[in-house]
């Protein structure tokens, strides 16, 4: 038995090289088509290019490793099917999943690897290029970005702090007319900061508030009970970040796992926001384990291919599977909580309904 897992093994790895490597030269040159100019005028020396596109790789590997896992199991045992070494060996009595143990390991660890390096490794590299790509823009479209500003609101539930700044610019951290309220854990505005400008120290993590005025009332009858007038003043126990800001304004599903989980410690319990936070969260975290559902999904499909039901049709069945696999992960992360669920069932539902027919699939076989 461990001399066929290992001749498997031996045969999708090879596959699985070639596979990964292609995938990986094609995004690779379609990151040179869309980024070698512009860090080219941005100044960058050779070796902070070549470093940019090695990171921009590893970011990718999430998605690499899963379909090139597919894509090497469907050629792999497409082709042993055709030499007739499946029916060969099922002829001795052994079942598919005897046959594919192996790689079902190779899924499982291919899983934890990638659970790994998306909790760990990769949010860093991801703001490594940020800064990268932000020094284009800055390079490319000096003037626009210099220029660019929002009105922004933001609500620190948590703290119980409820921030307004105009023509606040990120380039520079820096906002015009701001307002910071403060309130008790009723509710109630104990005080409140006004300013002509506000601007946020990214080396010492403060804020610092320019010709402004601190307001203080009472907590019971909202009567203002004194007020100090200030040129530049600096805030130490503020400990929300313009990044905290721009959190709110992305979609949920463009967000790392660690923003995710800076997101629940800013969003209280009760909130439906939480929710909808929590699922996107929960989903991420059960991501990488989907190398194992593309097993399921890709070798009972390969290893039944013969004359009579052709390749092409069980290609178009197996990555059909995977399309429709991807398609209810979308509509119960979208539905989920009107159908009641809790945010960890909807992540966890579509992986429990494709393993069930998976494993329906490996029993027929």
């Amino acid at each position: 038995m461990y001399l066929i897992n290992n001749y498997i093994f031996r045969q999708w790895f090879s596959c699985f090289i070639y596979v990964l490597g292609f995938l990986a030269v094609l995004f690779v040159c379609q990151g040179i088509y869309n980024f070698l100019l512009d860090l080219l005028r941005a100044g960058e020396s050779l070796a902070s290019i070549v470093q940019y596109f090695v990171i921009d790789l590893f970011v990718l590997l999430p998605i690499l490793l899963p379909v090139s896992f597919f894509l090497s199991i469907l050629i792999t045992f497409f082709g042993l099917q055709r030499s007739g070494q499946i029916t060969a060996l099922k002829s001795f009595g052994l079942s598919l999943f005897q046959i594919s143990i192996s790689l079902w390991i190779v899924a499982v660890v291919l899983s934890l690897f990638i659970l790994f390096i998306s909790s760990s490794l990769i949010p860093k590299f991801v703001e490594r290029n940020f800064e990268y790509t932000e020094k284009i823009d800055l390079q490319n479209n000096q003037n626009e970005i210099t220029n660019i500003s929002e009105t922004l609101t933001f609500e620190n539930f948590n703290s119980r702090r409820l921030w307004f700044l105009e023509d606040f610019n990120y380039s520079n951290n820096s906002g015009g007319y701001s307002v910071l309220h403060q309130m008790d854990d009723s509710g109630n505005e104990v005080s409140r900061i006004i300013s002509e400008k506000s601007v946020f120290d990214s080396d010492l993590e403060t804020w610092l508030f320019s010709n402004g005025t601190e307001l203080f009332f009472d907590s019971v009858t909202g009567d203002p009970l004194r007020s100090v007038r200030f040129e530049n003043k600096q805030f130490l126990d503020l400990e929300e970040t313009p990044n905290d800001f721009l959190l709110f304004n992305k979609k949920f599903s463009e967000l790392s796992l660690n923003q995710l989980r800076r997101l629940l410690d800013l969003v209280p319990h009760g909130i439906k926001m939480r929710e909808h936070i929590l699922i996107e969260f929960n989903a991420m975290l059960v991501a990488p384990f989907y190398s194992v559902i593309l097993v399921a999904l890709s070798i009972p499909f390969a290893a039944r291919a013969n004359v009579r039901t052709g390749l092409l049709i069980e290609v178009f069945r197996s990555i059909s599977s995977v399309l429709l696999f991807f398609l209810t992960i979308s509509l119960f992360k979208n539905f989920g909580l009107n159908l009641y669920m809790s945010p960890m069932f909807i992540a966890l539902i579509p992986f429990l309904i494709f393993s069930t027919y998976g494993i329906r699939l490996f029993w027929r076989q």
